[in-house]
């Protein structure tokens, strides 16, 4: 996927699940959500590594359990349910 025109990448756990990706101007948004119950945890991790202009510091989880995080990547911990959300934010300089 392309955000600003830099690559990010995203892994799931095998439950099926929507997603958007927003950019407007500096500013990214992330928001998933699943879309049927699935037996167990899962995790979502969000790798931006690739994207060299990330601003350092500006990562913001807005929805869901972020158990871990670092300046290029983000996971995510889910229960399980359906319907369960995640939402956070980052920009990236140009």
């Amino acid at each position: 996927m392309l955000l600003n025109d830099r690559r990010v990448d995203s892994t799931n756990s095998s439950a099926p699940f929507m997603h958007t990706w927003r950019s407007v101007g500096e500013k990214n948004t992330v928001e998933a959500y699943t879309t049927v119950p699935f037996d167990g945890e899962g995790f979502w991790r969000f790798d931006y590594s690739a994207a060299e202009n990330f601003v350092a510091g500006s990562l913001t989880v807005e929805q869901g359990r972020a158990i871990s995080r670092d300046a290029r990547a983000i996971v995510f911990r889910l229960s399980g349910a359906s319907g369960e959300r995640i939402k956070f934010s980052y920009r990236l300089a140009h």
